[in-house]
C-alpha cells in the first residue's frame, strides 16, 4: 500500500537503492508480526537504512521496509554513520493514512512486492 505522503516513501527506496547505511544476510526465516515488521527468509538480503535502537533496526527488502531484529541477520561489516551522510537529512520516515484500506496480510506467508509502511513505524520509531 502506498502511503499518502508518496514522496516520504519514495526517498526511503531512493536511499535503500544506493545502499542505506549498508547490507546485511537473513539467517533465519522472519514472518512479521506486525505491519512495523519485515518478513524475509533466511539467505535474503537486506539494505539496512537506520539503526533505531538496541538490536532493532530499518530495512528494505524485496520492496517492502519494516524494522527487524539484528540477531536475525548477518551484517556485511560495518554500518555506516548516518549523520554523516549528505542525503541523511532529505530522507524522513512514511507516513500511513488511518483509512481501513490496509492490505497488510499476517497471515500469509508469502511475501507482497508491494512498498508497506505504517503509522507505528513513523510514530515509535523516530526515523531519519
Amino acid at each position: 500500500m502506498i502511503t499518502k505522503d508518496s514522496s516520504k516513501l519514495k526517498k526511503l527506496v531512493e536511499f535503500a537503492e544506493k545502499g542505506g547505511i549498508g547490507t546485511c544476510v537473513a539467517s533465519q526465516d522472519i514472518s512479521a508480526k506486525s505491519e512495523a515488521d519485515l518478513m524475509f527468509y533466511t539467505g535474503e538480503v537486506i539494505t539496512v537504512l537506520k539503526h533505531i535502537k538496541d538490536d532493532i533496526y530499518l530495512g528494505y527488502c524485496e520492496g517492502v521496509i519494516g524494522t527487524f531484529k539484528g540477531k536475525t541477520v548477518k551484517f556485511n561489516g560495518s554500518l555506516k554513520n548516518p549523520k554523516s551522510m549528505k542525503s541523511e537529512k532529505n530522507i524522513s520516515p512514511p507516513s500511513q493514512s488511518s483509512s481501513s484500506e490496509n492490505n497488510y496480510d499476517q497471515s500469509s506467508p508469502k511475501k507482497s512486492n508491494s512498498i508497506q509502511s505504517s503509522d507505528s513505524v513513523d510514530k515509535n520509531l523516530g526515523f531519519l
